[in-house]
């Protein structure tokens, strides 16, 4: 029997880059757009299972 932890994820993210100005960068990105539950078994049986909601971060950076 393979370990509980051997068993596949599916997860799929995104993330876009863009420029604003020659000194402003931007980083969109969302995780787990799947929402997809998490279901760890072994032998058969569920040992454990759980569902993430989806992340969204924004990020801009600037050099000076």
């Amino acid at each position: 029997m393979p370990h509980v932890y051997r068993n596949s994820s599916n997860n799929l993210s995104l993330s876009y880059s863009l420029r604003f100005m020659p000194n402003l960068h931007g980083v969109i990105s969302v995780e787990n757009l799947l929402q997809g539950e998490h279901r760890y078994e072994q032998a058969g049986q569920l040992f454990m299972g759980y569902k993430e909601n989806r992340k969204f971060q924004l990020r801009i950076s600037a050099d000076f």
